[in-house]
């Protein structure tokens, strides 16, 4: 329909953002972009077409990090998202979601000109959403906000209390679960603890969660608990997926299922204790959670913070990610793991950082008298403050080499410009594309010291 409308009026804006929309919707970003930047250019007043423009960038830069936009004078489609959602602020100064994607893309490439502007015309946008009993940013994003922890609980919490409503007429047609007894997790010799995992994502190798609890599946004792895993999303044929289905005792196909089913099926399984791995993160289906009959719900791994819900019992924490002084903005009782709750497989998983060899440390670029800071973050969790307390230490340690991953090219002109702010030389930083992963730790094992941010 959008094809022969703009067969018989070629110049019809609205068409065109209506079809570029369409095509974000499905992930067509670049048949998005072909759309919008085509409407800009007949409009160039058009906010909606700028904003669409802008967000279909952001895409493609993790689609097409080396990329740029044609016909642009932009090295990057980093710069060209700043440009166009900038444009839009321009046409339309109270978009607040428009603001929200611009402070995502300025926090991707460390433009931090604006961001205390920014970060205060977000703190009211959120007063504003809760008056209206509304949350306002993804709760996964309002951690690059520079919202205050009492912010992100109620952030969350108005969320939360949208999906119980959301919920609520549905909630009487869910099954009772007999698991609901009172005396159903008193401990009973020969019977086994129902733990059900209950995964977003569908358990994907895309994700971290998988990849890290890939084989904690198997650590559970088989004679106590009987275990559940509950993916909803289609089967990707990872090795990741196969051998954590491969040890679990129960296995329940749920992408295709409504979230009613879902609950529906977790009573079935006469679930005990229903584990939430992917939190408001990606493919978040909370609502199969808030519509479950279990006795105790837990957030472990997928979501670092709390969930701001009625229906989740306890959170999975420990010492480093939680501050005793912090616990009145978790609405969950916190589980306090004696190490780290964030668990990973890499000694199943990645065989080869128990091997011999790789790459030299001059191969890897470094000479043998550098002393080598390490960050592999993403960039958009370097803050100020944090790359500030960087540059004081390279400055002072003039050997030292400051080795990041080149997530953005665009980046690369805001930290090197820092870095000369601060007094230390650009070429003390080393930027390297992500490595092949039979090789990432033997290479990364030149780094003679690990830096992490405070954002996770």
């Amino acid at each position: 329909a959008y094809k022969e409308a703009l067969r018989l009026s070629p110049k019809e804006v609205q068409v065109l953002i209506s079809r570029g929309n369409l095509h974000q919707s499905s992930d067509g970003y670049f048949e998005a972009e072909r759309d919008f930047a085509q409407a800009v250019k007949l409009e160039p007043g058009n906010a909606a077409a700028w904003s669409g423009l802008g967000v279909a960038w952001m895409y493609l830069e993790h689609a097409n990090s080396t990329g740029r936009p044609v016909g642009w004078d932009f090295d990057s489609y980093d710069e060209g998202s700043i440009h166009a959602l900038r444009k839009v602020l321009s046409i339309s100064p109270g978009q607040m979601t428009t603001l929200s994607n611009l402070v995502l893309a300025e926090n991707r490439v460390c433009d931090w000109g604006e961001r205390a502007k920014h970060q205060k015309l977000m703190r009211k946008a959120l007063k504003d959403a809760v008056q209206k009993k509304h949350s306002f940013a993804p709760p996964f994003h309002a951690f690059e906000y520079g919202y205050s922890p009492k912010e992100l609980l109620i952030n969350t919490k108005w969320l939360s209390y949208q999906i119980e409503q959301k919920v609520k007429p549905m909630k009487a047609g869910v099954p009772a679960n007999s698991a609901e007894a009172p005396d159903s997790l008193e401990r009973v010799e020969g019977k086994r603890l129902r733990v059900a995992y209950i995964n977003g994502a569908g358990f994907h190798n895309g994700t971290t969660t998988s990849r890290c609890m890939r084989s904690m599946f198997g650590h559970h004792d088989k004679k106590s608990m009987f275990v559940i895993g509950l993916p909803l999303s289609h089967d990707d044929k990872s090795p990741e997926r196969a051998d954590i289905q491969k040890v679990c005792d129960g296995w329940v196909e749920a992408a295709a299922l409504t979230d009613e089913q879902v609950a529906a099926e977790i009573s079935k399984q006469q679930v005990q204790i229903l584990v939430d791995t992917t939190g408001y993160t990606m493919k978040q289906r909370t609502e199969t959670i808030a519509l479950a009959r279990v006795p105790i719900t837990v957030s472990f791994h997928g979501f670092p913070g709390t969930m701001g819900a009625r229906f989740i019992d306890y959170l999975f924490a420990d010492r480093y990610t939680f501050q005793p002084e912090a616990a009145a903005f978790y609405r969950e009782k916190l589980a306090i793991t004696p190490y780290t709750y964030l668990i990973n497989s890499h000694r199943t998983a990645r065989r080869e950082v128990l091997a011999k060899g790789g790459p030299t440390r001059e191969e890897a670029g470094f000479q043998k008298d550098d002393l080598v800071f390490a960050s592999f973050n993403q960039l958009y969790k370097v803050e100020p403050k944090v790359w500030g307390t960087w540059m004081g230490v390279m400055k002072k340690v003039p050997n030292a080499k400051l080795w990041m991953l080149s997530f953005s090219k665009a980046a690369y002109k805001y930290l090197e410009k820092s870095a000369k702010a601060h007094g230390v030389d650009a070429g003390r930083l080393k930027f390297d594309a992500k490595f092949p992963t039979e090789t990432e730790f033997l290479i990364k094992r030149h780094a003679d010291l690990f830096l992490d941010t405070p954002l996770f």
